[in-house]
């Protein structure tokens, strides 16, 4: 309900995501640690989840 307007104010931005998924699929990571609650059902407008990815060099 708020993603379209939520793009339209902030240049494309999409609230619903999947990125820690993205990341965690790109699987070229030295470390990666995530904290925060780890499942939200659809009906939660943010996702609190923060992390750090390493990459490998």
């Amino acid at each position: 309900m708020l993603n379209p307007i939520w793009t339209m104010f902030f240049d494309g931005c999409n609230i619903g995501r999947p990125i820690f998924g993205w990341l965690r699929a790109a699987d070229d990571w030295e470390s990666s640690e995530e904290w925060g609650i780890e499942e939200l059902g659809p009906e939660t407008l943010f996702d609190r989840r923060v992390g750090r990815f390493v990459r490998r060099t």
